[in-house]
């Protein structure tokens, strides 16, 4: 695969793929974000309450919270009580 140019203002990037298991380079999050690209995003433990037992409700510190994440209401989420044949729907 040859270098890709990539474009900033007054700055030019090449970026030369490093060999790997595909033959493309892997970038860090820094090294993406530096390319403009996922300025919001984050990697961190996402803090669920008990992974274990397949709870994934976040634990009130996750950091989902501080990016805007809101909590999906599943009160009426999942099985619900089958009331006749499929026919009646």
């Amino acid at each position: 695969m040859p270098p890709q140019t990539l474009r900033k203002p007054d700055v030019v990037r090449v970026a030369v793929p490093a060999p790997d298991d595909n033959g493309e380079k892997k970038l860090s999050l820094e090294e993406w974000q530096a390319l403009r690209q996922d300025q919001h995003s984050l990697i961190a433990d996402p803090k669920f309450a008990d992974l274990a037992k397949w709870d994934f409700t976040l634990d009130g510190d996750s950091p989902a919270f501080a990016l805007g994440f809101k909590e999906t209401d599943r009160s009426d989420v999942g099985p619900r009580p089958h009331h006749g044949t499929l026919g009646s729907i």
